[in-house]
Formats: structure tokens, C-alpha cells, sequence
């Protein structure tokens, strides 16, 4: 396995080996108070950024995580910290778990694209008919329809209800 990109002294605050969250990223990093000091290696920006003040480049997460292209996070995971005890702690923060779900719905995105790449180069009759057929694009689902109507039947009478009564939503 490759040295991940952070050091285990970096992500762990001693004496109790909490995990850092919050303070991996600049933008969430509050210095006020803190007894480990250290400067944030990533951003949650798509790209990377460079500080001239202090003369670091800060990592764009959500770019490490869609270049390793794993959309189990396991690999991202591994590369960025050698474990994943800090990932899963990630997904714990509100602002970091909708970064992280876009970064890997990006992965899925591009997964997707390259097995289409490799489709259209095939001579493949089930590759041909997919593409043909537009198959990459998510279609309802006969539960997610009967869903949808359910709630609708559900609904039709407690709106005609509302509206007889004169009550305002």
C-alpha cells in the first residue's frame, strides 16, 4: 500500500487520539482556542488553493476523491488517511457529508461515463441496444411510481378537504 497522503499525527488530536474533523479544512478550521494548532491541508473547494500569505496549497478533497474513483469512498479513503475511522468520522459534520456526497455522486457520474465510453467502442449487440435505448439515464421505477400515486390518492382528498374547509397551509 502507498504512504497515505496524511500522516496518522495529523489527523489524530493527542492525548486521546480524538479524530480531527472540522479542522482538515480551511474553511471550517477556527483557531480561536485550539491547543494543537495546525495549518488545514484541504479545502472543500473543487480546486486546489494556493495561500500566498502563508505560502501553502491547500488539497482539494472533493478532487482527491473523484480522481481515486472509488464510489465506496474505501480507496479515497485509504490514499487520504491510511484508515477509515476519519472517513466515516467525516460524515458525521452536516457541511462535510453533502461535500462528500457530491464528490462521490461526481464518481458515480464518471464511472458511468467511461463504461459508455468503452460501449460505444464496442461491438457489443447489448452495448449498442443501452446506448440506442439511452439506458444511462435513471428511469422511474414501477415502485417509485405506485409510490407516487399512492400519495397522490392519499393527498387528492386532504386538499379537496382544505380547500372545502377554507383552512390555510
Amino acid at each position: 500500500m502507498n504512504k497515505p497522503i496524511l500522516d496518522k499525527s495529523v489527523w489524530l488530536i493527542p492525548p486521546k487520539n480524538r479524530v480531527r474533523t472540522k479542522s482538515l479544512f480551511k474553511e471550517l478550521y477556527e483557531e480561536k482556542g485550539r491547543v494543537h494548532k495546525i495549518i488545514p491541508p484541504f479545502t472543500i473547494n473543487e480546486f486546489d488553493v494556493y495561500d500566498e500569505e502563508l505560502d501553502h496549497t491547500y488539497l482539494s478533497f472533493p478532487k482527491i476523491v473523484i480522481e481515486v474513483g472509488d464510489p465506496t469512498g474505501y480507496r479515497a479513503a485509504m490514499k487520504i488517511f491510511g484508515s477509515v475511522k476519519p472517513w466515516e468520522k467525516l460524515f458525521q459534520d452536516a457541511r462535510l457529508f453533502a461535500m462528500l456526497n457530491e464528490a462521490l455522486r461526481h464518481v458515480e457520474i464518471k464511472i458511468r461515463s467511461n463504461a459508455i465510453d468503452k460501449m460505444i467502442n464496442s461491438d457489443n449487440p447489448a452495448s449498442l441496444k443501452y446506448l440506442a435505448d439511452r439506458g444511462w439515464i435513471d428511469k422511474p421505477t414501477r415502485a417509485k411510481r405506485v409510490k407516487e400515486e399512492t400519495i397522490k390518492a392519499i393527498n387528492s382528498p386532504v386538499n379537496a378537504d382544505i380547500k372545502r374547509l377554507g383552512i390555510q397551509v
